[in-house]
């Protein structure tokens, strides 16, 4: 063996035995960082619990502090290259306190003011001394907030009639759960790499006049300390791609096409093989869409396939699961402001039909293999929760809930959940919200019983939808000039169906069509459900609702509703451009440099 052998066996076993002791080093020094940060946060609140306090008023009963690290990066290619690249690392810290007491406190109350958190930027260095500055300032500013909201909210209370005296706060017991998990980054090179080959496979569609792939990835330390000894510490990633593709239909109408994938882990996220096949199937879809026709006026029964029917029930359950308590208003005339779920009247009552049972259960981080990005083990005020049932039958069963009782339930089911990038006050909030059809039918038994029913009502044929138009992509849509029915919840209460089919009773043979929303939908529908499939599509999505964005999935059945009417979407045709595209391959020969 030559002495250059020898020397390549040493290095490779010397580097090997480094391996483990490097991971050991971070391992420990994260554990390090962990304890300075939960030592600074400790050491202030019980400082500020105890000494802090105005002259003759009153001092906190409860203070919570939460500090969020981000390490995010965001891509975006079209065509084949970069449209931008950006990664950040950010730490955001969020303080709660109350004065007065568990039954009455500064919360539940609205001025039109601040009634949020306060929040504040935090170093990034895990510094001892500078975090807990950074902490006695928020505080500071939190204290006096509260006195004086607690002030006008004993003043408003003398002048109006509250009928139900409800605790502003739930008392709980200590817990601490803290998991030490090493961070997660993306190789931002690689990724740059990956996306503009998969965006460049437009390139090979000639009628595409634009297209985004959007990658971001967001891995988040949560780190959480109260006044009730309740202390967590746990870490999350979270990768997400947006496809949204445009096109011009022959009689110039824009035609739009967009899909989204995420999950929680780089295992699980589809190899680029995957998507470059999921996006070429999108592209292909947008250029049939083209030459599709536009669909008249409908009333009549629609099918809702896959996924449409998880967004079906996230437009009526998800938020509306919420029983949220109404604040108390500063001006008794603003009350009727006060926002409240469409479904806080109607626990033990029906809100669907019989078909459908629905669960929460944030603790499941797969279905059927795929995974849900709703997933978590404890939430945003240190409540671990449990499975969740919300609908058993059509009635409904539970709301979600987070420590402020309402006049239905006292107790936290481990669903208080919030962004508190913004200062959101935890709410009840979805997890994995799975539901499931009570003696669903196969695919083939659906489309059966659906075109049976148009038959009956004497329809040449119905309508099935297989992709609405989601908000994540709405905003792309607006930005391009997109009709304002686009826009999800702008003219309809439902999204707009993008990719959707005539089903001929005759034959039952698909044809597809274009060019339609839905309008007029009301909860009602829901009761309206006539017949259930035995699938279950997973849904992947941030739902954005009365305390910030946050990560959810809803497993659903595909659906037949009994009637809904449908509008042709009225747009003006746009001219096409006098030059062919020069990014399509087959029109212009790109050279070699």
């Amino acid at each position: 063996m030559s002495l250059s052998q020898k020397i390549c066996i040493c290095l490779i076993a010397f580097s090997l035995l480094l391996l483990p002791s490097q991971s050991v080093c971070q391992s420990e020094q994260q554990q390090d960082e962990v304890n300075a940060i939960f030592s600074a946060m400790k050491d202030e609140l019980d400082r500020s619990m105890s000494m802090l306090q105005m002259e003759n008023l009153e001092k906190p009963y409860y203070i919570s502090y939460k500090i969020q690290e981000d390490i995010s990066s965001a891509i975006s290619a079209s065509f084949g290259a970069l449209n931008s690249s950006n990664h950040n690392k950010s730490r955001i810290l969020a303080v709660d306190v109350r004065v007065g007491d568990y039954s009455f406190d500064n919360r539940n109350f609205s001025d039109f003011g601040s009634a949020r958190l306060s929040v504040a930027l935090s170093t990034l260095d895990t510094d001892y001394s500078v975090i807990r500055q950074d902490l006695w300032r928020a505080t500071d500013l939190a204290y006096k907030n509260a006195l004086e909201m607690i002030t006008k909210k004993r003043a408003a209370i003398q002048t109006q009639e509250i009928e139900e005296k409800i605790d502003d706060f739930e008392k709980i017991e200590p817990i601490s759960s803290v998991e030490v998990q090493p961070i997660v980054t993306i190789d931002k090179t690689e990724w740059e790499t990956r996306l503009k080959r998969l965006s460049e496979i437009f390139k090979d569609f000639m009628n595409l006049d634009e297209t985004h792939l959007d990658f971001r990835a967001n891995f988040s330390r949560h780190f959480f300390l109260n006044s009730e000894e309740r202390k967590f510490h746990f870490s999350e990633l979270i990768i997400s791609l947006d496809v949204f593709i445009a096109g011009r239909a022959e009689d110039g109408a824009k035609v739009i096409n967009a899909k989204s994938f995420h999950a929680r882990s780089l295992n699980d996220f589809p190899s680029e093989t995957e998507l470059a096949d999921q996006i070429r199937a999108l592209a292909e879809e947008t250029e049939l869409l083209r030459s599709s026709p536009v669909m008249e006026d409908y009333d009549g029964p629609i099918l809702l396939k896959g996924e449409p029917a998880a967004e079906f029930f996230i437009l009526f359950l998800t938020d509306d699961l919420s029983d949220n308590r109404a604040p108390i208003m500063e001006d008794p005339r603003y009350q009727s402001l006060a926002s409240q779920s469409k479904l806080s009247r109607k626990l033990n009552r029906r809100v669907a039909s019989d078909l459908i049972s629905a669960v929460d259960d944030p603790t499941m981080t797969h279905f059927n293999g795929i995974p849900m990005i709703g997933t978590y083990s404890i939430d945003d005020e240190g409540v671990a929760p449990k499975p969740l049932p919300i609908i058993e039958d059509g009635i409904l069963k539970n709301y979600y809930m987070s420590r402020i009782p309402t006049k239905h339930f006292s107790h936290s089911n481990g669903h208080g959940r919030a962004n508190i990038v913004y200062g959101y006050i935890p709410v009840g909030r979805i997890g994995n919200l799975i539901i499931s059809a009570n003696n669903g039918l196969s695919p083939d038994s659906l489309k059966k019983e659906f075109i049976q029913l148009c038959r009956d009502e004497g329809l040449e044929y119905g309508i099935m939808i297989s992709r609405f138009l989601s908000p994540a992509h709405a905003s792309t849509a607006s930005n391009m000039g997109f009709p304002s029915s686009y826009r999800p919840y702008a003219s309809s209460d439902i999204f707009v169906p993008i990719m959707a089919y005539k089903v001929y009773v005759d034959d039952g043979r698909e044809e597809l069509i274009r060019g339609f929303e839905i309008i007029d939908v009301k909860v009602r529908l829901m009761r309206d459900i006539l017949y259930a499939g035995n699938d279950a599509a997973v849904y992947n999505y941030f739902d954005f609702g009365p305390s910030g964005r946050i990560a959810a999935t809803v497993v659903a059945p595909s659906i037949v509703l009994e009637e809904v009417e449908l509008r042709k979407i009225q747009q003006k045709p746009m001219k096409a451009p006098l030059l062919k595209n020069p990014y399509i391959k087959k029109y212009i020969p790109i050279p070699d440099f």
